[in-house]
């Protein structure tokens, strides 16, 4: 197996891929929102994987359940604007912000304010 640098001449076979294997999920932009993307090869560079490691902004937000539905809600909104901001001015490649919610009813609120939810399992490996 080689491991080499993501090429452009990848993009094609990649989608290839990707449309046989993962067409319900969204195709990644290998060239924009990573700090590194590479592909696994065979030794005739036929591609057995392609990946990257992404930069991703995650909102961590405690909301005190003393205050009404519609203060969280004001304050959920301003937390969504200061988090927008920070991505769009701190790096170029934080290109989307997620949020990793447990409860239901906040989920549905961030889907009311531009979150989508994306088919996938949250998992974790500390470094």
């Amino acid at each position: 197996m080689k491991i080499r640098e993501f090429e452009i001449n990848d993009i094609e076979k990649v989608q290839e891929i990707h449309q046989k294997y993962f067409a319900d999920l969204e195709f990644p932009d290998f060239f924009n929102g990573f700090l590194c993307s590479f592909s696994i090869t065979d030794d005739s560079d036929e591609i057995i994987l392609s990946g990257g490691v992404r930069l991703i902004a995650e909102s961590t937000l405690l909301t005190n359940k003393q205050f009404t539905p519609s203060v969280r809600i004001k304050a959920l909104l301003e937390a969504l604007q200061i988090s927008a901001y920070v991505c769009r001015n701190t790096n170029k490649s934080l290109n989307q912000l997620h949020a990793f919610v447990s409860d239901d009813i906040w989920s549905k609120q961030l889907q009311l304010h531009g979150f989508r939810l994306v088919k996938s399992q949250t998992l974790v490996m500390d470094i």
